[in-house]
């Protein structure tokens, strides 16, 4: 079992989940690579929980099934990836971590524009019971009431960060900020979103899932 912690940057944040996951599995086809298949026939190929579309992230996690060392898959495999997508970390590991079900926090770092007073503003919204923002998930849309998928938020030269929940009561952070920017009748901004972390809760402690793969392999 090998896998790879990405970036995916640029165009590529335009791409939805499953078009990223298309992406991936047929540079793997046109590399020739053969994944370890399930009883079904299926792929054994896992992916960490879904970025949205508009958000640049440093965070995507690959879990693969394969009798080749991570590094060896990655030389093969990295001349057909698509400009955006890099692999960052590789890691070999016995079995596999199912990422996508242990993450429950993404960290986003957010650029904000330079307006005098808009970090009290937004610290209101984000704190307001009645603060809501439109998901659409399995196509339905939800509305979800912004504070209780906030786990923390905070503030550090002149950028936003806030870490969110992953989950029934997950955020989009690109529309969440347009939201904001909204309420707060701001029309002209340039803000970038940047997934920079996942995490996943371990002995009811929080812990960069990162480090969770580096102690397995």
């Amino acid at each position: 079992m090998v896998i790879y912690k990405l970036h995916k940057t640029g165009q590529m944040a335009l791409y939805s989940h499953h078009d990223f996951m298309r992406m991936f599995e047929l540079c793997l086809n046109r590399a020739g690579v053969k994944v370890n298949k399930s009883r079904t026939g299926k792929e054994k190929i896992y992916y960490s929980p879904a970025t949205s579309i508009g958000v640049e992230s440093k965070a995507e996690f690959i879990e693969i099934d394969i009798d080749i060392t991570a590094h060896k898959l990655a030389e093969i495999v990295k001349t057909y990836l698509p400009e955006g997508l890099t692999i960052v970390s590789e890691y070999d590991v016995k079995n596999k971590l199912n990422i996508s079900k242990i993450a429950c926090l993404a960290k986003y770092e957010v650029t904000l524009p330079k307006i005098e007073g808009i970090q009290k503003k937004i610290t209101e919204l984000i704190t307001d019971e009645n603060f809501t923002v439109k998901l659409k998930m399995n196509n339905e849309i939800r509305e979800n009431t912004v504070k209780d998928g906030v786990h923390n938020f905070y503030f550090e030269n002149g950028k936003f960060y806030l870490i969110s929940k992953i989950g029934n009561e997950n955020l989009n952070i690109s529309v969440l900020m347009q939201q904001i920017f909204h309420k707060l009748k701001i029309s002209e901004f340039y803000t970038k979103v940047v997934k920079t972390n996942i995490f996943a809760k371990v002995e009811n402690r929080f812990h960069d899932v990162e480090l969770i793969v580096l102690r397995s392999s």
